[in-house]
């Protein structure tokens, strides 16, 4: 099992500062512009590095978004949320990862 945690950081600014990176890349000579792919663009994100898209997100607060968060990531992940990240119960976590057993996967379907 593999947690990450994500903030705001995590989703536009994160793709902003890698965009930007590939772009002094490419004004610096050192990448073609053709070579900017969406792989490219992965590979020079921070967040979640190397690590598979998640099957859950736990969000926590009341706040029920996604905003700013990175989408490209969530396109197959159950969704769960939490009142709060100040005194999760162990039970809490308990239900939540048996909600999260009992979905099945339909992919729109």
């Amino acid at each position: 099992m593999t947690i990450s945690l994500l903030g705001p950081e995590d989703g536009k600014p994160d793709v902003a500062l890698a965009a930007r990176g590939l772009a002094a890349r490419v004004a610096g000579g050192q990448l073609a512009v053709e070579a900017v792919t969406a792989d490219t663009l992965a590979e020079a994100l921070a967040t979640n590095q190397g690590l598979p898209d998640p099957c859950l997100l736990v969000r926590l607060g009341q706040a029920q978004s996604n905003g700013g968060f990175p989408p490209w990531q969530l396109r197959l992940t159950e969704l769960h949320s939490l009142p709060s990240h100040r005194g999760v119960l162990p039970t809490q976590l308990e239900d939540l990862l048996n909600r999260y057993g009992s979905c099945q996967q339909r992919f729109g379907r």
